[in-house]
């Protein structure tokens, strides 16, 4: 660039920035008047909350501090306090100075890494890599600590690239030192893509700044809540739009350029596997034998991949949000929209033992009767006890949560009238939710499956079947989310208004108490690879508090459950089970592998013994499953059916049960319902 066209580059800009900040200011009015009116707990325009979005504004927008230099925090420190008065003010002249800095400093690191490729690299441990889970860093000191950091970063890349692709009985350092350059292109020019994206994503780095600080107002009314621009509308619109041979996987670009799970499709393939969750980020997929790194791939692209109809298999790999890599295969399969998306099956035995497996609580909205997830169980219920099933368990794990409604008909289903909880408003006007039927689906003995991953409606059918003596729970503890959310546009005359979502409610068990920040705590406990890792909401940022609701109409629960004698059986199981063993010594192995900070130099052999050590840590975490304690599961008649015409459907349906037959929880489950039913 010249300098005339530069000089001109930096006058448009600054012009364009004055121009619309006007707009934006009176934008952020209106989301801070939406607030106050429709949030919950909308919170005070003071200090707290300029500290609060200022903080969380730059951690969004700097990627775990790996654009800015200090010089730059000299500068944006000063509006720390600021932005509340900048707000109340109708002041945002002062996102001039982010967005020309962060621009540069963009470009900046795009110079950085382009002169890497002319330099001349060594691989002999003179640079150290520095994992942690946790980077406290907003910034680099100097410039050169940020051409040191590209240096080793692209380094890395270069060898994990030629691991990744290479067999591992051909890799050789000699073989990777002769083909260096080319490995180092590759890492070179995905370093440049994602940063290219940057600079345009969402309209440019303006309109990045703007929705960041609108987006950090709302999530600091609680974590729940968030703003949506009218391009973040049509994309959640667009994910809903399936095609009739499908994965399931719907995704998007999330606020930092990744490619996130944000759907899955009832009954496709990938609702039926339950790996792969919404929230998961997907890195890569291969797709006919090529791999495609995701790092700087359109979203819009990664679906049309996905629906091409000569594909036919696609391999997933997803990050978790605790950090946990994994490979998912799905099979496309056709999703008939009338059909049952749950399935039922039998575990044979002395005692015969249904099960169905809920991944979400999805509900019909277009159906005149909004029929959904609560009608697919009561038609997989009525099957199984043709079977003469004598208790049920129902696996809510993982199960982040859905349509209330559809909570309150499942609850409804074992339930003989009643309350089933409680919502309260902003104005602390409180409405209780009640299954308003006679009679229930089914009598005889319930195990509901939870774990740290099972949020929202989820969490609230287990409370009430905890509150009602119903069930029993078992797992572990559940994330906390008690709240309900509702989207709101900023201005309802104007169809192409943004929106934002705001929590509006909470809601309480039956009994007046609050899972809020604390989860439903099973009956009995069950090891889990996450105990002490997973995030859950009290571990989030500006969750709300928990608190309780007047009860106004008194639930009448069966009489208690006798657990003692079957809690101290579980122990005696679990302490003698070799894979709950593995579960637990797996749980400290990523506890250690999360929380220590690993130095790392960058040679052949570290590098491949790093890469080497998390995938043996993956297979570890795949391979906890039964192989001398297999259950053994029949079908219903209308699966067996299903299998009879469509090999698509019993290749999945028997992989579902080889999962199902060795899976520990599912298996433990079992015996304690047995034991119950001895009682």
């Amino acid at each position: 660039m010249n300098t005339i066209t530069s000089l001109f580059f930096t006058f448009s800009l600054c012009y364009s920035t004055s121009a619309v900040s006007q707009s934006f200011c009176n934008q952020w009015k209106l989301v801070q008047e939406t607030v106050a009116t429709h949030h919950y707990n909308p919170k005070a325009v003071d200090d707290a909350m300029s500290e609060a979005v200022f903080d969380l504004v730059i951690e969004a927008i700097n990627d775990k501090g790996l654009h800015f230099i200090k010089s730059d925090f000299d500068v944006f420190d000063k509006d720390k306090l600021q932005l509340d008065n900048y707000l109340l003010d109708s002041d945002c002249s002062f996102l001039e100075k982010y967005v020309t800095t962060f621009e540069k400093r963009i470009q900046e690191s795009k110079d950085i890494i382009s002169d890497l490729s002319s330099a001349t690299l060594t691989y002999k441990g003179e640079d150290t890599l520095h994992f942690s889970r946790d980077r406290s860093d907003r910034y680099f000191n100097s410039l050169e600590s940020k051409k040191r950091y590209w240096r080793k970063t692209i380094k890395y890349k270069t060898l994990s690239k030629y691991l990744s692709e290479v067999p591992k009985e051909k890799q050789q350092e000699t073989t990777f030192l002769a083909e260096e350059k080319t490995y180092r292109a590759q890492a070179i020019e995905s370093a440049l893509c994602q940063l290219d994206e940057i600079l345009t994503v969402k309209n440019g780095v303006q309109r990045q700044f703007e929705n960041r600080i609108l987006d950090a107002y709302v999530k600091y009314q609680d974590p729940h809540s968030s703003f949506l621009d009218t391009q973040d509308k049509n994309e959640y619109e667009s994910e809903l739009a399936t095609s009739q041979i499908s994965t399931g996987v719907q995704t998007f670009k999330n606020k930092e350029g990744a490619i996130e799970v944000s759907y899955i499709t009832p009954g496709s393939s990938a609702f039926k596997n339950r790996e792969i969750t919404e929230g998961d980020i997907i890195t890569s997929v291969t797709i006919q034998d090529t791999t495609i790194d995701l790092s700087c791939f359109s979203n819009n692209e990664l679906q049309r991949q996905l629906q091409d109809a000569s594909v036919d298999e696609v391999v997933f790999n997803i990050r978790k949000d605790d950090g946990v890599l994994a490979q998912i295969t799905l099979v496309k399969s056709k999703i008939e929209v009338e059909e049952n998306n749950l399935t039922g099956f039998v575990i044979t035995g002395e005692k015969r033992i249904g099960f169905i497996s809920i991944p979400s609580f999805y509900t019909d909205y277009e159906s005149p009767n909004g029929l959904g997830m609560a009608n697919d169980v009561a038609r997989e219920l009525y099957k199984l006890q043709k079977l003469n099933i004598d208790a049920l368990i129902i696996d809510v794990r993982n199960n982040g949560g859905g349509s209330m409604k559809e909570a309150i008909d499942l609850s409804g289903l074992f339930i003989d009238r009643g309350p089933v909880a409680i919502l309260k408003n902003q104005a602390g006007e409180t409405t209780t939710l009640r299954d308003s039927n006679r009679g229930v689906a089914f009598t005889k003995p319930i195990a509901i499956l939870v774990n740290e991953y099972s949020a929202s409606a989820s969490e609230f059918f287990s409370a009430a079947m905890q509150d009602y003596n119903r069930a029993l729970i078992i797992g572990a503890t559940t994330y906390g989310k008690s709240s309900a959310q509702g989207i709101i546009p900023l201005n309802e005359e104007d169809e192409e208004s943004d929106f934002v979502k705001l929590t509006s409610k909470t809601f309480y068990r039956a009994t007046g108490k609050s899972h809020q920040a604390q989860g439903v705590i099973p009956d009995i406990t069950l090891p889990s690879i996450y105990k002490d890792i997973a995030s859950n909401e009290a571990s989030e940022k500006f969750t709300l508090a928990n608190d309780t609701a007047v009860v106004k109409l008194k639930a009448r629960p069966l009489p208690l459950i006798t657990k003692e004698q079957l809690i101290q059986n579980s122990i005696a199981r679990v302490n003698t089970n070799t894979i709950f063993k593995t579960i637990i010594e797996n749980n400290k192995k990523l506890a250690i592998s999360l929380d220590e900070e690993d130095h790392i130099p960058i040679t052949f052999t570290a590098i491949k013994e790093y890469l080497k050590a998390r995938e043996d840590l993956w297979d570890s975490f795949s391979n906890m499953s039964s192989k001398n304690n297999m259950l053994t599961i029949e079908n219903t008649r209308t699966t067996t059916e299903i299998n009879g015409y469509d090999a698509t459907a019993k290749k999945a349906n028997e992989r579902l049960l080889k999962n199902m037959s060795t899976d520990p929880y599912i298996i433990e489950a079992a015996y304690i319902l047995k034991d119950y039913l001895k009682n």
